[in-house]
């Protein structure tokens, strides 16, 4: 299972778009993806959205 790591993901709108598109994708259907981002508040503003 691929696993896939966003780095600076408090970028609302490109991370949003990335985790709504990616698993669109048959090699990443079943693949794992991290948040990671320095500003605590961002992150986990986006981990709310995409969740």
């Amino acid at each position: 299972m691929p696993k896939i790591a966003f780095i600076g993901a408090g970028s609302f709108e490109f991370t949003r778009g990335l985790v709504r598109d990616i698993p669109s994708f048959p090699a990443f259907t079943d693949s794992t993806i991290e948040l990671m981002d320095i500003d605590d508040e961002r992150l986990s503003f986006i981990k709310a959205a995409v969740d």
